[in-house]
């Protein structure tokens, strides 16, 4: 049976067993805190525009 040389299998036999267990937490961390900061940025952002008030007199 011939196997198939894609990417995808490249990649996966590139890994290591012990890299693999040390990446994926560390990117899961490093999304999942990405998340909360930049909502409180956004609603940070929001919130002075809010206060700022209008200041064209339109």
């Amino acid at each position: 049976m011939k196997t198939q040389t894609g990417p995808l299998n490249l990649l996966k036999s590139d890994q290591r067993k012990g890299d693999n267990a040390v990446v994926e937490p560390l990117l899961s961390g490093i999304v999942l805190g990405l998340i909360p900061v930049t909502l409180a940025g956004l609603f940070v952002a929001a919130y002075l525009q809010y206060k700022r008030g209008n200041q064209l007199n339109l």
